[in-house]
């Protein structure tokens, strides 16, 4: 019949205990954060970004494949 080391499962308890609670943000520090007033306003696309982004509509309209869904 197998015994059970008692030393090693009271560390494993105290691990185990211990795992459970790090990182773990208390309400009152959610709480205590202040609710964002301003909105963040959305990203705007750069006109290299456009101008990429046509070039390579172009470029898969030659090939015949088709364009990627949005």
């Amino acid at each position: 019949m197998p015994q059970i080391d008692l030393v090693l499962a009271a560390e494993l308890l105290v691990v185990l205990l211990l795992m459970a609670t790090m990182d773990c943000p208390s309400p009152r520090a959610k709480a205590a954060e202040p609710p964002q007033e301003t909105p963040v306003p959305p990203v705007r696309w750069a006109a290299e970004t456009d101008l990429h982004a046509q070039r390579i509509l172009r470029l898969e309209k030659r090939r015949g494949a088709p364009a990627p869904q949005p």
